[in-house]
């Protein structure tokens, strides 16, 4: 409040000299135009309330801060003295305890100052010992008072005149009203006296209608207002009185300009007339006859149009007064600063000459002064030192052409190292141009203290150690920002403990060093793309816990100095992983450097040949050893499982033969090895920072897990801890499997699906034998729910009607008394939009998202996709990414829709052309936490890709349709991609990449399939699976043998697949052979020559074939088309099918 005060009076100060030069003005040009002289006023007003001005060397204005800070707050100067702080009189204000206390305590040993990890709080009381303090809670005090005599006066009249009557619109009479006004803000309105002449009436209401014209009912409570916040001034009083006289008269010229002597003479009876004898001062009403009548009238018949010559001089004159004094004088200093580095505890600072300055010799001061700013105040810093601040002395001769001089300002063992805050550094610059004649003025460079760097510069770590790690920059700046670093590339770090941030303390040797050079925090390896950070020197090893390493950034976009500070946060964990090809953050752990330290082991360090598939322990001497290797390496881990000081490396290795778990301890050398068997083996994991060793059989069921134990009698499995039985309970994911396809269950079906799961344990009994026996015969029928915990998972299986339920691996059967709420879910959630009837007329075009958005409909949907990306990974020379694909269920495409439905137009905006793009490209996402939802739109003919990449939604309308169904080749045609500014989708589009909604469909999903059936002959199995409604039979010949089949009812040939222990030998001439591979083998399939050839190429799609041929090694194995010609590319796809999910094996 006191700065905001201070503010105002300077305001009214500098305000001051510009209405004592109108006021000259109106003396000096009586002649001009009255609107001239409101002009005036108006630039009165813009002084008082504009807080800013421009700096001009034109400026009349003596002071632009005619009282400042340092004369509203002049403490006492305080001595310390044995620890102690005394005033000039020597009485106590502050006693110092000992400085490891971290508090300060007045003389009743009450803390006003308590300093914590060097970061500085200031008193404020001080600040109510200023003349300040008083003098704005009694300005407080003076404006409401205003304010409220003008709400009072205000109500009181419109109470008096509420009984008036309408005479015209917008005219009314009163018996209550003395003279003619002008009343109302918003709706104005003329009140005139009833008995008012009828003679005098037609000049009061032009002179009230020109106020009206003039908005004058707007001016002159604005003006009372301004008025009221300068109460205290009486300067502004006079202006506001002469203010209310020249809008009356400017009023009166407006409508006298074109009256003759007679009309003027009648007009100022009229003011006679309706003149009134008041004296006070309001902010309203404009009244026809209350403001200086005898000047007005004598103004009126002696008016005469003023001269174009004056009324050119007057404005000429009025913008003289603008820019003499609407801006402030400049403050010509020949020194500049230019801020090589500032920050929280030092700044390197460089004085710069104007090389036209040659008027005598210039001494910077030798001491400065550090300011924080409260309350809208400067006040300096207190300095608990006792000693005065102060850097070298700066001498420069008038004849220095070319003065570049250099400080460099270390504060912090004065004040500490700044908190957040905003900040001004003063040095005083005095200019002795003589011996007689010198000057000095302050020279200050501001700042601000504290927030994040995010928007300027991100940090990274990779290959984080427990002695160190890889830090990566990335700057987000442009042409509007500079960024500028501690020279030294000063980073520190910080643990979180306590639910906030601490620095972390050095050991005491390293401690003592940076006492003397505390720039060289961390010892620095620079590189063109990362800083490798090494603090083992100054931390030792980390222990396991929450990090974040900070690096101090300053901004130095002009007229913004602010020091920020950019963090990259990390985690030391006991289990250190490498990587690990399971993990959701593989990309993120997987290092791009294939060599990383090995904690504990100096000068040691492992790395990972991509080539070999080898892990090598190298040692100080360079010396190379094989510790782990195989076909494939799926994950490795560092950690102290022996607790000897040095890591064991671990891992999960792919042999010929199986999958190996093998932990290599450096210190004994020796290599060891958990079982496998044939169908299981342990896979090696990092769960709640312990090695956990997961057994798997038949290649996925998790049966077991213990935790990974190293002593000197070996390796040992141990009972999994209270920590990682919690994780087993912890569910993660819900898959649902059925006969045709795969559901990834998310949002509230993952819920929905464990509570119906958690029913079943009151709605099931043990089923009979017979009922087993017959589950299990028909187990091919059989639905699979799979719940996955953050350690291991359960399988639960289903008959197919749901009327059965087992867990994977028991025998026990039971029997669901009522299966309908799960059975119905399922069916539910595995229904996805795809390849449906679409009706409906069209309502949208590919230039008109929005009103696609605002008429999209579920009858319109043709089929509906999703594609998030997982996770990304990159192993060697290969990367890529893992994602899930598929369509949506019509739950999901529902709440879509209401999404889309609700999108305004204005929140679309073009975002790009497309360019060089298939559908593929829009539709495929390679960054985690990113996906897309195409819709293709039968009714429009339209495919609709909506994209969300980084937190922004993109939309892509299309109507080539033809190359949306190619979308991995064609490139669609130039199209406009929208931007879509929408909280609801962009929600709904990041809840769909966090929890994916799609259904996968199996080969021949939308078929029921009959159970296997097997042909064998000598070393050839085929397992062949068919479609519901297709009968078949054996063929036994002495060339050939096999299964034949076809659709039920139909008379005309088969589809054999057959076995040719010899080579099958076609009896075909002119055809047109197709190459391809299946595993090993060869492929050949034959097709009419005619009928595939096309310009410029060949195309088999939908095409007849007569033969798909494998070549294996003993004999073949042909699918031949029996004389199916007629049916067969109605079932084309069928077939396909069927040979897609048959199985050949050949022992």
């Amino acid at each position: 409040m006191e700065a905001f005060f201070l503010k105002l009076v300077n305001m009214s100060i500098t305000a001051s000299w510009l209405v004592l030069a109108v006021i000259a003005v109106r003396f000096f040009f009586k002649k001009a135009p009255k609107w001239i002289l409101c002009l005036l006023w108006g630039f009165v007003a813009f002084r008082l309330i504009c807080p800013f001005s421009v700096e001009s060397k034109l400026s009349l204005i003596p002071d632009s801060e005619p009282l400042s800070q340092e004369a509203v707050y002049a403490p006492e100067t305080a001595k310390q003295a044995h620890g102690d702080i005394l005033d000039s009189e020597g009485n106590l204000l502050v006693s110092r305890v000992p400085a490891d206390s971290g508090e300060i305590l007045d003389s009743d040993g009450n803390v006003i100052v308590a300093i914590e990890d060097e970061i500085r709080t200031y008193p404020e009381k001080e600040l109510e010992n200023s003349w300040s303090f008083y003098f704005s809670k009694l300005w407080l005090l003076g404006f409401a008072l205003m304010l409220a005599y003008t709400a009072v006066s205000y109500y009181l009249l419109k109470r008096k005149v509420s009984t008036a009557v309408p005479v015209k619109k917008g005219i009314k009479q009163s018996e209550y009203v003395d003279s003619p006004f002008v009343l109302g803000i918003l709706r104005p309105a003329i009140y005139l006296p009833f008995d008012i002449a009828q003679g005098d009436m037609e000049y009061v209401i032009a002179h009230e209608k020109a106020h009206i014209r003039r908005r004058d009912h707007w001016w002159k409570p604005f003006g009372f207002l301004l008025l009221s916040i300068y109460w205290f001034n009486p300067v502004l009083w006079v202006a506001y009185i002469l203010l209310c006289r020249d809008i009356e008269a400017a009023c009166d010229e407006k409508v006298i300009r074109d009256m003759d002597k007679d009309s003027r003479r009648a007009y100022s009876t009229a003011l006679l007339n309706c003149s009134v004898h008041r004296r006070r001062i309001a902010a309203c009403p404009l009244a026809f006859g209350e403001v200086g009548v005898k000047a007005r009238v004598k103004g009126v018949m002696n008016y005469r149009k003023p001269a174009f010559w004056i009324i050119l001089i007057a404005l000429t004159v009025s913008v003289i007064v603008a820019v003499c004094f609407l801006t402030n004088p400049r403050d010509v200093l020949p020194v500049t600063v230019d801020v090589d580095y500032i920050g929280r505890n030092w700044a390197d600072l460089k004085f710069i000459l104007d090389d036209s300055y040659a008027e005598g010799e210039i001494q910077i001061s030798d001491n400065y002064i550090l300011e924080v700013q409260e309350q809208g105040m400067w006040r300096e810093v207190e300095n608990l030192s006792g000693k005065q601040p102060a850097e070298q002395v700066i001498d420069v001769q008038s004849d220095s052409a070319d003065f570049d001089a250099w400080t460099s300002i270390e504060w912090e063992e004065y004040y500490g190292r700044l908190p957040d805050g905003t900040f001004r550094l003063r040095k005083d610059v005095t200019i002795n141009k003589n011996s007689d004649n010198s000057e000095t003025q302050p020279i200050y460079v501001e700042f601000t203290v504290g927030g994040s760097a995010d928007d300027y510069v991100t940090y990274t770590l990779e290959d984080i150690t427990p002695t160190g790690a890889k830090l990566y920059e990335h700057e987000k700046v442009d042409d509007e920002f500079q960024l500028i670093y501690d020279g030294s590339g000063g980073i520190w770090l910080e643990s979180y403990q306590d639910e906030q941030w601490k620095y972390v303390e050095p050991t005491e040797y390293i401690e003592a060093l940076l006492k003397k050079d505390r720039h060289y925090v961390h010892q620095l390896i620079s590189s063109s793309d990362y800083i490798q950070l090494d603090w083992s020197d100054l931390y030792g090893e980390l222990p396991d816990g929450t990090y974040r390493i900070a690096r101090e950034v300053t901004n130095t976009a002009e007229g913004d100095l602010r020091v920020c500070t950019a963090y990259a946060e990390f985690t030391i964990d006991n289990v250190y992983t490498w990587f690990d090809m399971y993990s959701e953050n593989y990309d993120e752990q997987h290092p791009k450097e294939t060599v990383i330290d090995l904690p504990g082991l100096i000068g040691a360090s492992v790395s990972y040949d991509n080539s070999e598939k080898e892990i090598r322990l190298i040692t100080a001497d360079g010396k190379e050893t094989i510790i782990s290797g195989g076909i494939w390496i799926q994950n490795a881990f560092l950690t102290d499982l022996n607790e000897d000081g040095v890591a064991e490396v671990c891992a999960t290795v792919q042999t010929e033969n199986s999958m190996v778990a093998q932990i290599y301890d450096p210190v004994s050398k020796n290599l060891y090895e958990l079982p496998a068997g044939d169908n299981w083996y342990y896979m090696l994991s990092q769960k709640a920072d312990r090695l956990c060793a997961l057994k798997y059989e038949n290649s996925f069921a998790i049966t077991e897990y213990a935790q990974v134990a190293l002593s000197s009698d070996g390796l040992q499995l141990q009972e999994i801890d209270a920590a990682l039985k919690a994780l087993t309970e912890s569910v993660v994911c819900v898959d649902i499997w059925t006969r045709k396809q795969v559901c990834l269950s998310s949002g509230e079906n993952f819920y929905h699906i464990l509570k119906l799961l958690r029913d079943l344990e009151n709605n099931v009994e043990p089923a009979t034998s017979e009922e087993i026996e017959s589950v299990r015969a028909n187990a091919y029928y059989s639905s699979n729910i799979v719940v996955a915990y953050e350690l291991g998972k359960k399988t639960i299986g289903f008959s197919e009607n749901f009327d059965y339920v087992w867990a994977s691996g028991s025998e026990e059967v039971y029997r669901v008394s009522n299966p309908e709420p799960l059975r119905q879910f399922v069916e539910d959630v595995t229904n996805g939009v795809r390849n449906q009837q679409v009706t409906g007329d069209p309502f949208a075009a590919v230039d008109a998202p929005w009103d696609w958005c605002a008429g999209i409909h579920t009858d319109a949907v043709q089929s509906a996709q999703a594609h998030v990306c997982l996770n990304t990974y990159s192993y060697g020379n290969t990367s890529g990414s893992s994602a899930t694909n598929g369509w949506i269920s019509y739950d999901t495409l529902e709440n879509l829709i209401r999404v889309l439905n609700r999108i305004p137009k204005e929140a679309f905006t073009p975002d790009r052309m497309s360019s060089k793009e298939t559908y593929r490209d829009f539709f495929i996402n390679q960054q985690v936490e990113n996906g897309s939802i195409s819709v293709i739109d039968g009714v429009n003919n339209m495919a609709v890709v909506i994209n969300f990449k980084n937190g922004k939604v993109t939309m892509l309308l299309t109507d080539d349709m033809e190359k949306v169904q190619n979308n991995n080749h064609t490139y669609l045609e130039p199209t406009q991609v929208w931007a879509v500014e929408d909280p609801a989708l962009a929600e709904f589009m990041y809840s769909v990449t966090l929890n994916p909604p799609v259904i996968s469909y199996s080969v021949g999903a939308q078929y029921d399939w009959q159970p296997p059936i097997t042909f064998e002959k000598d070393n050839f199995i085929l397992q062949l699976r068919l479609i519901d409604g297709w009968e078949y039979e054996y063929v036994t010949n002495d060339t050939d043998s096999g299964i034949r089949c076809r659709p039920e009812g139909i008379r005309d040939g088969w589809i054999y697949f057959s076995y040719w222990p010899e080579e099958y030998e076609p009896v075909e001439e002119d055809r047109y052979i197709v190459e391809g591979s299946y595993r090993d083998w060869m492929t050949y399939t034959s097709y009419a020559d005619k009928d595939v050839r096309i310009p410029g190429g060949f195309s088999t799609y939908g095409q007849v074939w007569s033969y798909e041929r494998y070549d294996l090694e003993t004999g073949d194995y042909v699918v031949i088309n029996d004389g199916a010609d007629s049916w067969f590319a109605e079932y084309k796809d069928r077939i396909q099918d069927i040979m897609t999910l048959s199985n050949i094996t050949v022992e």
